[in-house]
């Protein structure tokens, strides 16, 4: 649900919001045809009436980079071991994060910080029926990135070779999550974000983690994949 296109019928027009993983890549788009044509075709004809003013590669990209697949299969191993082991302990002591990339062949390495917002605002929304309103949202130097503008900045990256860690602030008394987290592309092209709690271990829903606590943000820092 965090991902998804708003038809709205605009006299002979209909105007198109297009939002992935929670981010607003484009709202108000106006297309010459009338919201019924949408409803009745196929949705090659909503890909092709709109497709020279959406980025449709966000959702229907090319096949991934299968060692992004490998570490996800390593840190959901009941005991993870070699670089999936080493991330988890970066999750939980960033002083470890030397001897990951030392491990991985990166020695002397900087993790990254991602600043950049990739779309500058996001959306939430109660009622699915509802396309709803949108708020700003922007990179802090304190707390990172909000978390509903997260996706989009992991899939900015997903092709680049990394994985992530998350420091996630606990709004409300709720749970600091220390994340690694690996943006992923599917056989078919999709997008897949994997969280995993470095301090249980556990694999997290990101799109719950999104929709329960959208005034949370995250400290994103990238780092090579193994």
């Amino acid at each position: 649900g965090l991902s998804w296109i708003s038809l709205t019928p605009r006299n002979e027009r209909t105007l198109v919001d297009y939002v992935v993983g929670a981010s607003v890549v484009r709202s108000g788009l106006s297309v010459s045809a009338i919201v019924y044509n949408f409803l009745m075709q196929p949705f090659t004809y909503l890909h092709d009436m709109t497709r020279s003013s959406l980025d449709w590669q966000l959702v229907l990209g090319a096949p991934g980079m299968k060692a992004g697949a490998d570490l996800v299969a390593a840190l959901m191993n009941d005991r993870p071991a070699g670089p999936a082991a080493a991330l988890l302990r970066v999750a939980v002591d960033r002083s470890a994060t030397g001897a990951y990339l030392a491990l991985v062949g990166h020695p002397g390495s900087i993790p990254e910080e991602v600043t950049t917002v990739a779309f500058p605002r996001a959306a939430i929304i109660d009622d699915e029926r509802d396309s709803g309103s949108f708020r700003q949202v922007s990179w802090e130097a304190d707390r990172g990135i909000p978390l509903p503008a997260a996706t989009a900045a992991l899939l900015a990256r997903a092709r680049d070779g990394l994985v992530f860690m998350g420091l996630m602030d606990g709004v409300d008394g709720k749970y600091a999550y220390r994340l690694i987290i690996v943006p992923l592309r599917t056989e078919d092209g999709s997008y897949r974000i994997v969280a995993v709690d470095g301090e249980s271990r556990r694999a997290v829903d990101w799109g719950d983690l999104i929709k329960n606590r959208p005034a949370a943000a995250i400290r994103l820092f990238a780092l090579p994949l193994p």
